[in-house]
């Protein structure tokens, strides 16, 4: 039953069986590449998605970036000041222990 016959007027007779499984094998082959299709249908959604995200945390990146220099280099500054301020009055201690050792050395 599952065999093909060839009619006598040269035509091709298909059991019914057979055509049901090919016609399922058929339909579930559609099934498949529409389920693939919708597959690549979300996947290019998503990646437009993380293209918008990405782009809106590199930006945020950014300005968070230019936050963080500036306040580093206004606490460089910051820093520098206090330096040279301790470094002049360092300076300034020196030169006074300094003429304290003279006037005690001349006294001696």
């Amino acid at each position: 039953m599952a065999a093909l016959k060839v009619n006598p007027d040269n035509s091709l007779t298909i059991p019914f069986p057979l055509l049901a499984i090919l016609l399922t094998f058929c339909l579930a082959v559609a099934a498949w590449g529409g389920s693939i299709r919708n597959d690549v249908a979300d996947n290019k959604r998503e990646v437009a998605e993380l293209k918008q995200w990405k782009a809106e945390h590199e930006k945020r990146a950014a300005e968070q970036l230019a936050q963080v220099l500036a306040a580093n280099a206004k606490t460089e500054a910051a820093a520098a000041d206090y330096y040279a301020r301790q470094t002049a009055q360092n300076a300034a201690i020196q030169e006074t222990l300094t003429n304290v050792r003279i006037t005690l050395a001349a006294k001696r």
